[in-house]
């Protein structure tokens, strides 16, 4: 029985140690990774992405900010997911 991820794909721009990022890592390091094939995109790399499991796939996006961000994001999203 062939089994299809779901895929997930997580966008905290600004990530820093703390509050937001730390409930991001434990949700994404807590998902069954035979049921979700999750990425995790980013514009500043934090400190805890460290902490993260080996089989989440981090995207760093080479901006400054969010509002530059979206065409590398766009193109992220469109080579990642099929459409059917």
């Amino acid at each position: 029985m062939n089994i299809k991820k779901t895929k997930l794909i997580f966008f905290h721009p600004y990530s820093s140690v703390g509050g937001v990022d730390l409930s991001l890592s434990t949700l994404m390091n807590n998902l069954n990774p035979k049921k979700y094939s999750i990425d995790f995109i980013c514009i500043k790399r934090a400190k805890n992405t460290i902490s993260l499991n080996k089989n989440i796939k981090i995207y760093e996006l080479k901006t400054t900010r969010t509002l530059f961000s979206l065409f590398q994001f766009r193109k992220i999203i469109k080579k990642n997911l099929e459409f059917n």
